[in-house]
């Protein structure tokens, strides 16, 4: 009955992959895809990741979820990135998952044209977001970013762990999070939403971590809703949002 219930509830929301690390952001993505005005559901999830928590946590609530490894997947077929990304967008792109959205939520193997090309938008961009530890500029090629606060802090760009080092190195008072699409160059497609956290001055690196993290959780359902809600527009490379 519950799972009757649920794929009559699905037909009014729009189906999106979650492509995770670990998966520490995929219960945020559950709980929003639960609410009663949610756009989406889960169709799938696929982690790299062998220990990744995601994968059990999206198969005790019935979600399908595998486990795909890069290097496994290059010893068993001998072949390299590019055809991983090719196998890896074919199969998300099938009729069990037709997702119309794909969600970067940690992973973190850089997703080439092979596998963005199965997710095309008739703007010429890629139904495909990402989510970056760090503030992003509108403006492609720009070295900073200006925050909330006015300050400008400068563009950095690697895993949350090579970035928050910098950070606190850098003494900023602000930092934040940014979900943007994807392109063929890395970390420089249209923002979509971004999120700022104060950096406090006792901050350590788990203290920031959690805090940025727990504003990434209000972040990317935010970026989900109003793309499967068909709210955003990109125009001259910048994001338009229609409320």
């Amino acid at each position: 009955m519950k799972g009757e219930r649920r794929e009559r509830e699905n037909i009014t929301k729009k189906p999106i992959v979650i492509l995770i690390g670990g998966g520490s952001r995929l219960p945020a993505i559950w709980e929003y895809t639960n609410t009663p005005d949610a756009g989406a559901y889960i169709s799938l999830v696929v982690s790299h990741k062998k220990e990744a928590s995601g994968i059990p946590f999206a198969l005790e609530r019935k979600i399908p979820a595998i486990y795909f490894n890069f290097a496994q997947w290059k010893a068993k077929t001998g072949k390299d990135r590019p055809e991983y990304m090719e196998a890896l967008g074919f199969m998300i792109s099938q009729s069990n998952y037709m997702p119309d959205l794909v969600v970067g939520a940690g992973w973190d193997i850089i997703l080439l044209l092979e596998f963005l090309r199965y997710f095309n938008r008739p703007d010429g961009y890629y139904n495909v977001i990402n989510l970056h530890p760090a503030p992003l500029p509108d403006e492609v090629g720009a070295k900073t970013v200006r925050l909330s606060n006015g300050i400008e802090v400068p563009v950095i760009k690697g895993e949350i762990d090579e970035v928050l080092p910098q950070v606190l190195k850098l003494g900023v008072k602000k930092w934040g999070s940014t979900v943007h699409f994807l392109t063929e160059k890395v970390d420089e497609g249209p923002v979509i939403v971004r999120s700022e956290v104060d950096v406090l001055p006792n901050d350590t690196l788990d203290s920031l971590k959690e805090r940025l993290q727990a504003a990434e959780d209000e972040l990317l359902p935010r970026a989900i809703s109003l793309l499967v809600k068909d709210k955003v527009r990109i125009e001259n490379g910048k994001i338009v949002i229609v409320e």
